[in-house]
């Protein structure tokens, strides 16, 4: 019973690892996906031509982090 703690407590710490690691690079990720947002933004919100396919950029990207991050 003592190898089984001995070898289980590391690897919980491992993958309790490797998850924050997911998570942090996810809150990455969305990070530079708010600067494009907000770039997308900057650029074409004053065209209104441009609103439709602006809009559609900021679903697609949504919905990319959506995919990628589930849990955030």
């Amino acid at each position: 019973m003592f190898l089984i703690e001995y070898v289980a407590q590391p690897l919980n710490l491992l993958l309790y690892a490797i998850q924050l690691a997911q998570q942090i690079s996810c809150l990455f990720r969305w990070q530079i996906r708010q600067q494009h947002i907000a770039k997308i933004l900057y650029d074409e919100v004053y065209n209104i031509e441009r609103l439709p396919r602006t809009v559609q950029q900021l679903q697609a990207l949504i919905r990319l982090f959506q995919n990628h991050c589930p849990a955030n």
